[in-house]
């Protein structure tokens, strides 16, 4: 497995995700390697919030999670768990939001510029999440193919 994780014990959400990526992977024929790293500390610099999970592209192949920061499976609306949802913020949809941006900057670099040629002014704001940034937007979507069926 080309996916690493660098915690002892993965959530098992982390590695329902890990599952998806690597399907992902194998069936398109993707090649890269991927660390999750579960980081306590993650802190929004302009807020000083604590975030879930970040992707940073000067750091290309790891995603960071804080898993406290995330809501628990038991608390999160099953309904919206694993199908095609976005803006989930159990561990599973925040690991798979981050891959996302990971996948868009890393793998398919000229993906945002076509869809902001594509949808110059018009685009689909999926939830109150992707309405922040046009980045935030294109996670959205990419990880609701990821999860979709």
């Amino acid at each position: 497995m080309s996916i690493t994780v660098s915690i002892k014990n993965p959530h098992s959400a982390v590695n329902l995700a890990i599952e998806l990526i690597e399907k992902l992977k194998q069936k398109n024929k993707l090649k890269f390697n991927l660390e999750i790293v579960y980081d306590y500390n993650l802190i929004d610099e302009d807020t000083g919030d604590g975030l879930r999970g970040v992707y940073y592209p000067d750091i290309p192949y790891k995603i960071f999670i804080n898993p406290d920061n995330c809501e628990s499976l038991d608390n999160a609306n099953r309904d919206h768990y694993y199908f095609a949802y976005t803006d989930d913020p159990t561990i599973f949809g925040v690991t798979l939001h981050e891959f996302s941006h990971f996948l868009i900057i890393k793998i398919f670099p000229t993906m945002l510029d076509e869809y902001i040629k594509a949808f110059p002014t018009e685009r689909l704001y999926l939830n109150d999440y992707s309405d922040f940034t046009i980045d935030d937007e294109m996670a959205e979507i990419v990880t609701s193919i990821v999860t979709g069926k």
